[in-house]
């Protein structure tokens, strides 16, 4: 048996995700194009760049 599933987010929510990826990610390592541990999400998910102000993630 093969189970498959996906995922689909409106492109509003993805700009948004993605906005508050790279902000984290210029936050740790001041390059947004360096991955960072998933670890750091995991410890403070509540984390926001100062002046956030996102519409789906508050």
């Amino acid at each position: 048996m093969e189970f498959r599933a996906s995922l689909s987010v409106d492109s509003e929510v993805y700009k948004e995700l993605s906005d508050l990826s790279d902000a984290r990610r210029i936050a740790v390592n001041h390059d947004n194009d360096k991955p960072i541990p998933l670890q750091l999400w995991l410890d403070d998910p509540d984390w926001r760049p100062e002046g956030w102000q996102g519409k789906w993630i508050k």
